[in-house]
């Protein structure tokens, strides 16, 4: 035949090769998989190849068909991933022909994922052999192991959480029916009461940090920069882990080595995040007794007003394993490890600190071996202050910071108050608070009840309104709508106080875009309430 395949193939039987029958097989196998290699062999122990496509040489990465041979013995399976043996051996030898994929192993170790069509032949002495055209599919395959994994992942992870969430409730849940057993022992509900703050302050954590890695992943979050001290967020983190350090009985070593800008201007809040996720990790992971070492060291940068900063957090306790630490800044990831699955948490604390030092400029290092320890580095870029500004940049953010934070009872004494509020139970709880901060308070529990008693108040009856968003027949979002469309000047200009679970900057914005003033998340804080009362009323 005048056509035949003209992609290089190496074999010594010339006639083989070229003739009429063995070429309309190779086409029929390409064509079917679109391929652009091919190999052929025996149905012998270790499936000997008779040819062998030029392509599949070079994309298993030999120079030459002799260093090929010198290193696999001209066998194919020698070349197929150790885990895809047995069952590739099975189906070659039982002459199974539908399509299948499998791995080959490159001559670096790196595996290739292949898509094999299949075909039967006999050589020119009639010997039975086998053809096979392989395509490239790694990427794909990759792809779905990836999302196959992930979903394993959170499959995990949502067990975890379940597990994780049921904790605390079941803390909260115990210690109130001890308090009301204990109703009249005023030291005992005291003690009742601060262990339900603890383990609420644990589940609002769990649940900040699965809203984190969502608000860092799609871009929403901002790292809004303030002047602040190093020194404090390095206070800031003794203190906050002194506690599970005294209670595991390890020894923390901590060292400043040659900083030099102290005053820096940069988010505050989430450079003591970062800090505090290595630490505590260091500190859950680690085995009683251990020995802790945490580093903050700047180093010099040419980079013109900013600051290079690594924080280091080494640790002997039970280390990583190679393959875990691939994958330790994937969301949900939690390493299969009897010590690791006895210790809460939910796979995101890497993964939200690496995003926001990426958002400085930086990254995360880890180095680790299983039963031995961890170093990890964390090192980012931040602004430092001018000399000539500091102080009056660090006074006026440490003016900010100590507002008003102790709620005074009756400090707005005469005032009214109109809440909406859907919810029975929080209806009773703000109701309360609100009346020992001094207001007179009505409430409603949907949005058009409150707009139909703010319009038939008299003019500037009510000084402030808090509105949920979500509430049957009309939300907080349509209700502040029409306050503000109305003809009465006051409810056109009344401060309006969104009281809402939606947590998201987009949430804010609608807020604000519906004609509200401020937006505060639930579970309330009521000393951030009081002050931003204040604030709107001022």
């Amino acid at each position: 035949m005048k056509d035949c395949y003209t992609e290089g193939i190496y074999c010594e039987d010339k006639e083989f090769a070229l003739s009429d029958s063995n070429q309309i097989a190779i086409a029929e196998v390409l064509n079917k998989n679109s391929a652009v290699g091919v190999v052929g062999g025996y149905y012998d122990a270790g499936l000997p190849i008779k040819f062998i496509s030029l392509f599949m040489i070079s994309t298993l990465g030999y120079e030459s068909f002799y260093h090929y041979y010198k290193e696999t013995g001209y066998q194919l399976l020698s070349i197929i991933y150790s885990e895809d043996k047995p069952y590739f051996e099975k189906d070659t030898f039982a002459r199974v022909s539908e399509s299948r994929t499998y791995r080959l192993v490159k001559k670096d170790g790196e595996t290739l994922w292949v898509k094999e069509i299949k075909m039967d032949t006999v050589d020119s002495s009639g010997r039975p052999m086998w053809i096979l055209s392989l395509n490239d599919v790694n990427d794909f395959c990759e792809r779905e192991k990836n999302l196959m994994r992930i979903s394993a992942a959170k499959s995990e992870f949502l067990a975890s959480m379940s597990h994780d969430i049921r904790t605390p409730l079941n803390v909260i849940m115990g210690m109130t029916a001890l308090a009301e057993s204990s109703i009249y022992e005023p030291g005992h509900v005291a003690d009742c009461l601060s262990n339900i703050t603890i383990a609420v302050n644990h589940l609002l954590a769990l649940i900040d940090e699965v809203l984190d890695i969502k608000k860092l992943e799609s871009g929403v979050q901002a790292l809004h920069e303030e002047p602040f001290l190093l020194s404090e967020v390095c206070d800031n983190l003794m203190m906050m882990s002194k506690f599970d350090i005294a209670s595991k009985k390890h020894t923390l070593h901590f060292d400043m080595k040659n900083v030099v800008h102290s005053r820096l201007i940069g988010n505050q809040s989430r450079i003591q995040q970062v800090f505090m996720n290595l630490l505590s990790n260091a500190v859950k992971y680690t085995p009683d007794g251990g020995i802790i070492t945490v580093t903050v060291q700047e180093k010099p940068t040419h980079t013109p007003n900013l600051a290079y900063f690594e924080y280091v957090v080494e640790d002997n306790g039970i280390g990583m394993s190679k393959e875990f630490i691939q994958h330790i800044f994937e969301p949900f990831m939690r390493e299969n490890d009897v010590y690791v699955a006895k210790r809460q948490g939910t796979g995101l604390g890497m993964a939200i600190a690496r995003n926001i030092v990426q958002m400085m400029k930086g990254d995360i290092k880890v180095k680790s071996k299983k039963g031995v320890g961890s170093r990890i580095t964390a090192y980012f870029y931040i602004k430092f202050q001018d000399e000539d500004r500091a102080d009056d940049l660090f006074h006026e953010n440490q003016n900010k910071n100590h507002e008003q934070s102790v709620i005074k009872t009756k400090a707005f004494e005469g005032k009214r108050l109109l809440l909406a509020e859907d919810n029975k139970l929080n209806e009773r709880i703000a109701v309360e608070i609100l009346k020992s901060f001094g207001f007179y308070v009505d409430s409603v529990n949907d949005g058009k009840k409150l707009v139909d008693m703010a319009l038939k108040s008299q003019k500037n009856y009510y000084d402030v309104i808090l509105m949920d968003i979500k509430m049957p027949v009309m939300d907080g979002y349509e209700a502040t709508h029409l306050l503000r469309l109305s003809n009465r000047t006051d409810l056109q200009t009344i401060p309006i106080i969104a009281m809402t679970a939606n947590v998201f900057a987009s949430d804010i914005d609608m807020a604000l875009a519906a004609g509200m003033n401020e937006h505060i998340t639930k579970p309330i804080d009521w000393n951030d309430m009081f002050k931003m009362l204040q604030k709107v009323l001022n």
